[in-house]
């Protein structure tokens, strides 16, 4: 026996139970029983630990040794005994008042993904009669063992096992090898089983009766052990090896841990039978506020042992915050526990500190390459991380990390504040002075720097923010405007993990704002609504109040000694859609439209109008649109409420708006412009006759809808941008290919072409498939299709453009909100697979449409819209079982990376691919 196996067989002893009753320790004869060891050696070995301080003594009969950490960490105690007298003074030591009341609040953890974890936990092995079979996946070093053990503890606290209930832990890598030996160490054996087998022997399974079971590594059980576990989570009973006649009643709980994909660790009767499966997240996965509760409660553990305070700088923490360590929380707790040695010595070799300092030099020779690296590039990488050095005292006991907020924390939380005195006192709500405020302390978010994670997350909701403002006409600024709104919203979600916000007061705001800016206020309705389809970013009514300030902030700076523009008519959404048009086509925020549904009354619309109006700048004048009648009305209840002239105009269009416009960028006066242009704007008409003329068209399809087949549209009017003759129009697959060509394009349009993903088979109309423009193929179809209306000079040139704008990178870069690069690894390393799996070579053009399908298939299911139905979906289940098995067993890593589920309908389209572009696809 080992050092490090004896180590083990003491932390599993070590268990310590909830109520009065301690586990039973480990004494030299439990070593001499269970592992034929010398007597002699057995008691020199525990003697060993307890000198180093690693394990505890208690001079009973007989002598027992438990782990120390184990229990200091169990009973959140800092223990200075190495022995005991007896085990009345170890029991008056670990009183068990000082447990705590529910051991999962030693599992760091505050995300929604880890609370979401501990629920699961509680509910599987609370389910009556027996609990669950649980399942613990993830990366090696991600915490399994410790979480099984924190279940264990918890069915004790809640008296759902005896209080002499084990938990037994069984590694089943260490008996891979031999599969009959595993069967035997886990169900016992009878007499004559096997060679070697004397007598009678009961196996693991039994030793953990009204217990707990751990079997880590689980997926190097046999199949026979996995066959024989069948009756035991079916039925409570095993058949010992060597007779399968013999039952014997066992009530145990099980837990298994593995670190590869379960549906290819075990076999598929077996994997049926195990309800709750709960993945782990990894070092790198885990929120910036994890990160940190795990170093300092790392460092925690060292001071305890040093009996010291411990002062880590904030470089150290901001660079093991970064670092994403290949062993995860493990490896971690290494290089934490080495820099606490380094430091260590050096203070010993210069003078006795009541402290000791953790600096950047005390780190492994990799991260200090590492740190220095990022700062050359950066100057200073992380400085928004942790505002400050930490003191960790040995003392320190909270799980949490309240004590060290960032330089983000802190400027949101004084944002929060400062929003909270001005609702609570209505005088000092200028609204003016608060858009200001907001507009600073989002500027300073922009000083702070960010770890590589966050970089990459930060880069996604930027671009998702540009396109909702770009679609939904809203006035773009300069880059930073978006990423200053990206920034904070990143902050918010990710670094502030426990912020009370008082609903009543935020909402309260909300409706004023929305009172004054609506435009805002919709804006910021229309970007939490994206942000949470397509990135589960949830915006509160915080969030919502603090966009909505900024976008208007955004505004008032334009708009500083300009004179403004309102208008009014009547209508759910017109006065809005006439001042976003005009806005658009003058690139800058001139109107400001209050719609006037038929149900609200002049006198409420004036009261909005006026409020809007002492909150902006209007020395420069006002002039008000409005659509019928009313003038009169409006003009006896605006007094008073502008600095400057106020100019009513009646029978408002869009032309007006957009010449009106133009004379206040212009700078006009106030008088001018309502004369100008309330004279030119005289009615005219004109009469045309019928033509039989139809506009050209060329049509984007996809077959996996319609959505796809936009953005496909969109990438194609870039290079026919300069064709003022054809016009791109997006179309849904099926329709086309039910309808044909009676479908309603064609009776409007001369249909040129079509270009898609899969050829709906239109008689008579040229189809070009998208992977043949990527590849530059077939380039002779764009001639078959523009010949009649092009010069072919004009062709030449306009297939250049398309092919430089239809690459790979740059088709998926515009099909997708997520990383261009990473999703084009995973879906490259995805296809690589695929062809492993199915044995087969797939076509150039197979290849390219499996880029485009899965990278959107990939987004879709992220934003939790996938395709549900297939066309012929019985028969895919039916004669296609193969093929579904083999999609499955290659889109693991996918759904890992993701966390997502590939459905079986989004399967039969990824056949549909394969099968219309080889013809020899067989499956």
């Amino acid at each position: 026996m080992n050092k490090e196996h004896l180590k083990n067989v003491l932390i599993k002893n070590s268990i310590v139970n909830a109520n009065k009753n301690f586990p039973q320790g480990t004494s030299a004869a439990y070593l001499v029983d269970h592992f034929q060891l010398d007597r002699s050696a057995a008691s020199r070995l525990l003697n060993e630990f307890v000198h180093k301080g690693e394990a505890i003594k208690i001079n009973s009969r007989p002598v027992l040794f438990y782990d120390k950490k184990t229990l200091e960490s169990v009973f959140d105690i800092k223990c200075s005994h190495s022995t005991f007298k007896n085990e009345e003074e170890f029991h008056h030591y670990f009183l068990p008042e000082q447990k705590m009341k529910d051991p999962f609040k030693k599992f760091i953890g505050s995300s929604s993904n880890i609370i979401n974890i501990v629920e699961q936990c509680k509910t599987a092995i609370s389910y009556p009669p027996n609990g669950l079979p649980i399942l613990l996946t993830g990366d090696s070093g991600v915490g399994k063992s410790y979480l099984a053990q924190l279940i264990y503890e918890y069915a004790l606290n809640k008296k759902l096992i005896p209080d002499k209930a084990k938990f037994v832990t069984f590694n089943c890598a260490e008996y891979a090898d031999n599969p009959e030996l595993i069967t035997s160490k886990l169900f016992g054996y009878e007499k004559g089983a096997f060679t070697g087998a004397d007598t009678n022997k009961t196996g693991v399974i039994e030793e953990a009766d009204e217990g707990i079971l751990f079997l880590d590594e689980a997926h190097r059980l046999s199949a026979e052990s996995q066959e024989k576990l069948f009756l035991l989570m079916d039925k409570g009973v095993l058949n010992p090896l060597g007779n399968n006649q013999i039952e014997r009643n066992v009530n145990v709980r099980i837990i298994l841990a593995t670190t590869e994909a379960p549906k290819n660790a075990f076999l598929p009767t077996f994997f049926r039978r195990i309800p709750v499966v709960i993945h782990l997240p990894s070092f790198d996965q885990r929120s910036l506020s994890e990160k940190i509760s795990m170093i300092v409660k790392f460092y925690k553990d060292e001071s305890e042992k040093l009996k010291k305070q411990i002062k880590v700088q904030k470089n150290v923490i901001n660079t093991l915050v970064n670092y994403n360590p290949p062993g995860n929380t493990g490896e971690l707790k290494n290089i934490i526990m080495y820099s606490c040695a380094r430091s260590f010595q050096d203070d010993e070799e210069t003078n006795k500190n009541p402290y000791i300092s953790v600096r950047i030099k005390h780190l492994p020779e990799s991260l200090i390459n590492e740190y220095i690296e990022q700062q050359n590039m950066t100057r200073y990488q992380y400085q928004g991380v942790i505002s400050d050095n930490v003191w960790i005292d040995p003392s320190y006991s909270k799980n949490t990390i309240e004590s060290f907020l960032s330089e983000a924390e802190n400027c949101l939380n004084n944002l929060k504040a400062l929003l909270e005195n001005r609702m609570k006192d209505k005088d000092k709500l200028k609204m003016p002075l608060l858009l200001e405020e907001v507009e600073n302390h989002l500027e300073a978010l922009l000083e702070l720097s960010l770890t590589n994670d966050s970089k990459q997350r930060l880069t996604i909701i930027e671009k998702l923010l540009s396109g909702v403002m770009e679609i939904s006409d809203y006035i773009l600024y300069p880059n930073k405007t978006v990423t200053k709104l990206a920034r904070y919203l990143l902050y918010s979600t990710e670094y502030i993990m426990n912020v009370n916000i008082d609903n009543k007061l935020f909402y309260n705001l909300f409706e004023e704002i929305y009172e004054l800016f609506p435009r805002e206020i919709n804006q910021t309705l229309l970007l939490a609504e994206e942000l949470e389809n397509a990135l589960g970013i949830e915006m509160n009514i915080f969030d919502q109040c603090i966009t909505a300030l900024y976008l208007r902030s955004l505004e008032t700076a334009k708009d500083n000694n300009k004179m403004k523009a309102v208008i009014v008519c009547h209508g759910e959404k017109t006065a809005s859609s006439i001042a976003g048009v005009a806005n658009r086509l003058l690139n800058r925020h001139i109107f400001q439209g209050f719609d006037m549904p038929t149900e609200v009354s002049m006198l409420d619309i004036t009261k909005k109008i006026n409020q809007f109006l002492k909150s902006v700048d209007t020395s420069k004048g006002v002039i008000v649109f409005v659509d019928m009648g009313s003038l009169t009305q409006l003009s006896e209840r605006m007094e008073n409420v502008s600095m400057g002239p106020i100019g009513l105009v009646n029978n408002i269009t869009t032309s007006m708006a957009i010449e009106a416009g133009e004379y206040i960028v212009q700078e006009k006066p106030l008088k001018e412009i309502v004369e100008k242009i309330t004279v030119n704007q005289v009615p005219t008409y004109q009469y045309i006759k019928s033509s039989d003329k139809k506009m050209n068209v060329i049509v984007t399809t996809c077959d996996t809808g319609v959505g796809t087949a936009v953005k496909f549209r969109e990438l194609l009017e870039k290079g026919f941008e300069n064709c003022e003759n054809i016009k791109i129009l997006a179309h849904d697959f099926l329709s086309l290919k039910q309808k044909g060509l009676s479908a309603e394009q064609f009776q409007q349009y001369n249909v040129l072409g079509i270009v898609g993903t899969v050829n709906p088979e239109v008689h008579g109309i040229p189809f070009v498939a998208i992977e043949d423009i990527i590849t530059g193929e077939n380039q002779y179809k764009w001639y078959q299709i523009l010949d009649p209306i092009l010069p072919k000079e004009t062709i030449s040139h306009l297939n250049k453009n398309i092919l430089k704008l239809f690459s790979i990178q740059s088709v998926i870069d515009h099909l997708t909100i997520l990383n261009p690069d990473k999703i084009i690894h995973h879906v490259d390393e995805t296809i690589t697979v695929l062809q492993e799996e199915l044995d087969m070579t797939l076509t150039n053009s197979s290849k390219i449409s499996l880029y485009v399908h899965l990278s959107c298939l990939i987004e879709r299911l992220v934003k939790k819209q996938p395709i549900e139905t297939y066309h012929d979906m019985e028969a895919l289940e039916l004669k296609h079982q193969y093929f579904i098995h083999k999609i499955n067993d290659v889109f693991k890593n996918i759904e890992l990376t993701y966390g997502v589920t590939v459905p079986t309908s989004e399967i039969g389209y990824i056949y549909d691919i394969i099968k219309n572009t080889n013809l020899n696809f067989q499956y």
